[in-house]
């Protein structure tokens, strides 16, 4: 019943907030995991850069607006692989590091998605598997009120944690026996594509959450998924 607004009663209200909520203590990031971050942003910004130079080559019949492409095509490649060298000197200095080797032995699962992972998504193998999934934006909610029961549907998180995860999983189920397997039988059940492609992104996420957790060998979670 309080309509005024000011700096005690909104003191007020987050004190009580926190007392029954209890939110989780907000961590800042490492230096590691910003400067993955930054590292990151800048490939996919030049990534980006290079796709439109590209489509520009393909359509330009003026040899020397050609040339002009051509340069900067080889200029961008040349900044792309140095980002690359550095983007994985750098991962290597993030929590993940010490398990870098044992993550990429997980089939599908390669330098580029564990920078990804590991410059938005520095939480991982700090939460349940329940708590990962949501933040990543891969945990399906459901839409129900009285006797109706809507679809349930993913919706929020983190688009860049998806983007890393995206290749991996389409890799995944065609190389990944466990991953397949589950593809297979979420297919077999009359799932669409999308809906399974999404199911085994979160399975493999939670898998690599439970690996950084548990410090768990990829081979004891695919010998029994199910504990991840």
């Amino acid at each position: 019943g309080t309509l005024a607004k000011t700096d005690a009663i909104d003191a007020h209200m987050l004190s009580a907030y926190g007392r029954a909520m209890q939110p989780r203590r907000y961590e800042a990031r490492s230096e590691a995991s910003e400067a993955v971050k930054a590292l990151v942003v800048r490939r996919a910004q030049l990534i980006k850069l290079q796709t439109m130079e590209v489509n520009r080559l393909k359509q330009s019949q003026d040899e020397t607006i050609r040339a002009s492409i051509k340069a900067l095509l080889e200029t961008l490649k040349i900044q792309i692989n140095a980002l690359d060298k550095r983007i994985a000197e750098a991962t290597a200095q993030t929590h993940l590091g010490p398990q870098l080797d044992e993550l990429k032995a997980v089939p599908g699962v390669g330098p580029k998605t564990l920078a990804g992972l590991a410059a938005h998504l520095p939480e991982l193998g700090k939460l349940t598997r329940r708590q990962i999934a949501s933040l990543a934006g891969l945990a399906p909610y459901n839409r129900d009120s009285g006797a109706s029961r809507g679809k349930r549907s993913c919706w929020g998180g983190r688009a860049d944690v998806r983007n890393a995860l995206y290749m991996a999983t389409v890799a995944a189920i065609r190389f990944n026996p466990t991953l397949r397997a589950f593809n297979q039988r979420l297919k077999q059940a009359g799932k669409p594509p999308m809906v399974a492609l999404i199911a085994c992104m979160r399975k493999l996420l939670i898998i690599l959450n439970a690996m950084v957790r548990d410090k768990v060998p990829y081979r004891l979670l695919a010998e029994a998924p199910g504990s991840a």
